[in-house]
């Protein structure tokens, strides 16, 4: 039996989340499973046009 990838949707503040030592670890974590294709990445326009207007780090 195939399971069903769960579809997660990814706001600003995850991506921001790496800048963030609060949060880096877990981010990592979390962009680690995307990578693994662990689950179904779903985004924005907005998120889209918030990462393009953020700052080069």
């Amino acid at each position: 039996m195939k399971s069903e990838l769960m579809c997660i949707y990814i706001e600003t503040s995850v991506f921001g989340g790496n800048f963030d030592d609060e949060f880096m670890e877990s981010t990592q974590v979390f962009f680690d499973m995307l990578h693994q294709r662990r689950f179904i990445p779903l985004i924005s326009d907005i998120l889209i046009q918030e990462i393009n207007k953020a700052p080069q780090q």
